[in-house]
């Protein structure tokens, strides 16, 4: 019996083994997938930080596009609020004198242009 005994017994040490190599490599997967959801966990945060910036970034020109359009207008009005330029009508005393210095003018240059031929 004591050879039953000894054989009852290593079978019992070989089962409890096999459970402790199965526990070990269950446990060892079980890391590597805690590793491998830790790993997406630290990229899910990176894009959501990203995601974040792009968000604040598209807030500020979305305010920057309303502050543009808002100054445009406030240009445009107050351009439409300048006054045309008018003629303003010449009296006929300048008139008459700017004729005046426009033949003054002429006769210099004839002058000017004679005595240049005669030299």
């Amino acid at each position: 019996m004591s050879s039953f005994i000894k054989k009852a017994f290593g079978a019992i040490v070989g089962v409890l083994l096999l459970f402790l190599g199965i526990e070990r490599r269950k446990n060892k997967k079980q890391k590597e997938k805690i590793v491998k959801q830790e790993g997406q966990i630290a990229h899910e945060q990176e894009q959501n930080e990203i995601l974040e910036t792009t968000h604040t970034i598209k807030d500020d020109l979305t305010k920057k596009k309303e502050e543009l359009s808002e100054n445009r207008e406030d240009v445009t009005q107050k351009i439409s609020e300048i006054p045309e330029e008018k003629e303003v009508e010449v009296s006929d005393e300048v008139k008459k004198l700017a004729a005046e210095q426009s033949a003054l003018a002429r006769v210099r240059a004839e002058r000017l242009q004679n005595s240049r031929n005669k030299n």
